[in-house]
């Protein structure tokens, strides 16, 4: 279908952020006139060595007042232009229109996302564009040229040279009146000037500031970040950019000590950063199988066995109930796992969860869960932290350890015996089920990075690198001044009785109740992580 164009307005391009591997080096608004559409024609140029087959870029539009122009309910739309193949040095783009679906569109925000070349290669960028509509005033350009002198930088009116040439058809009081409204034009213009200049700067503000709140809100704590260092002492930006470092370095450790322990009732289990694994406690043939697994990109443990997750999404087990044995060699495309007891529960890759082991309590009727970026499993219960903060709960609530529905803007959870608790955004955190032994009272700890539930304790590590420990506390474990180099601690992790804290320069500490986890103070791990 050929559309008739008729151009609105050229734009003018300011690049936020130089980049070398594409740029956009001219825009232009068209209007179909059959469907009064706006469409956006974009002129690309290929920076890189290599033939482009495909650019994926984020568009968000904007009226005049700087407000965000929602399409079917989404700020950001995803535009992919296949099939290219554009040479190096080679521009592209110009004869492709992308929809913009609204006529009121004044300004629009471009961020090259991504590249893929004709070998395949993926090139991810950062490079954004602010567009806004140029306007050619001609009428006031006019006025300057012929009514107004340039003189020292500023514009004056030339009585002399506009009474000279109106003397003959105007009246005095005509010319003067024409004098009047030019001055009120100029001074108008020059307030419009003003006020566009700072319309402007809001403007560039507001979309960044709203950028930030985007990207924080996927959990891209990179982009966010730099979103709001632009639109820094904006609204909460500075606020903003506290928070983003400290989820961003919460973050951070999760993706490097995450999923690398486990702690069972006889065994602990650890992951070294050269993929192989490490264990402590009772000798046993589940010892010498674990020992040889390769290609590792998790470990876990339950009660009495030990799982693992290989980089291609497979899962690996020694002393699991037979029973589920083949269940669990079926499991595939498999990004994340936990098993603290007796049930094993996984996050696919598409971010929906499935389970192995024992169902009696319901706690693995979590197909119909989706978005799920964190999961841990209790005694017979399994929680799971969706990507909006908000989390699902599953299984035994005999006790009230599913009642989780109200949580937001969680970003970490830990699933105990008969408990859970879950880290907010601000370090503060929450807990519900079981308190026989004072496993719930956490609600006076701040500023906490990293949490863990065990048996009947909850253990925090806060931002200064302190441990901070409620519940059981049989033997002293939760004594911590027993240990005063334990400090500087970045995470932690407990099950069954036992706990493990690892400090930043890659130490780790254990305890526990020596009748099941042995004395694990004697530990003497390093180089633990992904």
């Amino acid at each position: 279908m050929k559309y008739k164009f008729k151009t609105i307005n050229y734009l003018d391009l300011d690049s936020f952020e130089n980049n070398i591997y594409i740029n956009i080096v001219h825009g232009i608004i068209f209007m179909d006139k059959n469907e009064k559409t706006n469409w956006l024609q974009l002129k690309f140029k290929n920076n890189i060595k290599e033939n482009i087959s495909e650019l994926n870029i984020k568009i968000s539009s904007f009226n005049i007042l700087g407000e965000l122009i929602c399409i079917e309910d989404n700020d950001i739309n995803d535009f992919i232009f296949k099939d290219l193949n554009v040479s190096p040095n080679s521009f592209f783009g110009q004869d492709l229109a992308i929809c913009l679906n609204s006529t009121e569109v004044y300004s629009v925000n471009i961020f090259i996302d991504k590249i893929i070349t004709n070998s395949g290669k993926e090139i991810r960028i950062f490079s954004e564009y602010f567009l806004k509509k140029f306007k050619k005033r001609k009428n006031l350009k006019n006025l300057k040229s012929i009514y107004m002198n340039k003189k020292n930088g500023k514009f004056i009116l030339n009585i002399k040279k506009f009474s000279s040439k109106m003397k003959d058809n105007l009246k005095k009081s005509e010319v003067q009146k024409k004098i009047t409204n030019i001055f009120i034009i100029s001074i108008i213009f020059i307030f419009i000037s003003i006020g566009g200049f700072y319309l402007s700067g809001y403007i560039y503000n507001d979309i960044n500031y709203n950028m930030g709140i985007k990207y924080f809100d996927d959990r891209d704590y990179i982009n966010s970040l730099k979103y709001f260092e632009k639109s820094k002492d904006f609204k909460d930006s500075n606020e903003k950019i506290n928070m983003v470092n400290k989820e961003y370095n919460i973050q951070k450790s999760k993706e490097i000590y995450g999923g690398s322990l486990g702690i069972g009732y006889f065994h602990t289990v650890a992951m070294k950063k050269d993929n192989t694994t490490i264990w402590f406690g009772d000798e046993s043939d589940d010892k010498a199988n674990i020992v040889n697994w390769k290609n590792l990109k998790e470990v876990s443990a339950g009660e009495y066995f030990t799982i693992g997750l290989t980089n291609d999404g497979k899962v690996l087990q020694t002393g699991f109930n037979a029973k589920y044995s083949d269940d669990i060699s079926k499991l595939e495309d498999i990004k994340h796992i936990s098993s603290r007891y007796s049930h094993i529960a996984a996050i696919k890759n598409d971010n929906t969860v499935t389970g192995v082991g024992p169902n009696l309590s319901g706690q693995l009727d979590v197909s119909d869960w989706k978005d799920i970026v964190e999961i841990s499993t209790g005694k017979s219960h399994t929680v799971g932290l969706k990507s909006d903060g908000t989390v699902v709960a599953t299984g035994n609530n005999n006790y009230g350890q599913l009642d989780v529905s109200s949580w937001t803007n969680i970003i970490e959870i830990s699933a105990g015996e008969y408990h859970t608790v879950g880290l907010k955004s601000d370090g503060t955190v929450l807990a519900v089920g079981t308190n026989t032994t004072g496993q719930l009272d956490v609600s006076s700890w701040k500023n906490i990075k990293s949490i863990s539930a065990a048996n009947y304790m909850t253990i925090g590590v806060d931002m200064d690198g302190n441990i901070h420990g409620a519940g059981f506390n049989t033997n002293d474990i939760l004594n911590f001044e027993r240990y005063p180099e334990m400090k500087n601690l970045v995470y932690v992790y407990a099950n069954i009785y036992g706990l493990i804290a690892i400090r930043d320069d890659g130490v780790l500490f254990g305890t526990g109740f020596p009748v099941y986890n042995g004395d694990m103070s004697k530990i003497s791990w390093t180089n633990i992580g992904r």
